[in-house]
């Protein structure tokens, strides 16, 4: 399975420019890795969409010490992408790296790869049963809070730190018209991805 890589979403509308309609702010755009995208105005989304696929394993090495990454909730878990990054635990210059997750519907690999915690801190919005014997034996911690309220405390926020460094969810292929859609599982998500710095789709 490929991962397609964006650098930024803007409401709905995913990798347009203003003669079709949509935005792109340039600030934004220089700020996340120049380097995985080269784009003109003559290309097609299909054209795009294949310039922007890599690898699980070069998704995850775009992590680094120190970073907030999201993961899709419920349906949305990314399990290519958390089995990649799950390979990287115990590596010497990767560490203090948060997960933020909700109801994981699989064995999260971070926490498997990593049973001592040196590398990954896994936190939950909303234990389902899997996390809550997870958090019986300390693996997951649980963040208290109203789940209704997550699309506001989420799209609302203002404090750097709690922006993700990294967002990676689970998405339906892309459409004819270059967007991508997430509604198996809304949850906080549509706030979570405008607030990202850098948003990786699992496809």
């Amino acid at each position: 399975m490929l991962i397609a890589l964006y650098k930024y979403i803007l409401k709905i509308s995913v990798l347009a420019d203003k003669k079709r309609g949509r935005r792109w702010k340039k600030q934004k755009q220089q700020s996340l890795q120049p380097d995985l995208l080269e784009r003109t105005d003559s290309m097609t989304f299909m054209e795009e969409y294949k310039q922007k696929l890599i690898t699980p394993e070069k998704a995850a090495s775009l992590v680094k010490s120190g970073d907030l990454v999201g993961y899709g909730h419920f349906g949305l878990f990314p399990a290519e992408f958390d089995k990649a990054l799950g390979k990287r635990a115990g590596e010497e210059n990767l560490v203090n790296v948060t997960i933020d997750c909700a109801s994981s519907v699989r064995y999260p690999q971070v926490l498997k790869n990593d049973p001592e915690m040196k590398t990954f801190t896994y936190y939950s919005n909303h234990f389902n049963g899997l996390e809550r014997k997870l958090g019986d034996i300390n693996r997951i911690s649980y963040v208290p809070t109203q789940y209704h309220d997550l699309q506001k405390i989420r799209g609302d926020v203002v404090q750097p730190f709690l922006k993700k460094n990294v967002m990676c969810l689970m998405t339906c292929p892309m459409d004819s018209h270059g967007n991508f859609n997430f509604g198996i599982a809304a949850s906080d998500t549509y706030a979570t991805l405008k607030n990202a710095y850098l948003i990786i789709v699992e496809v």
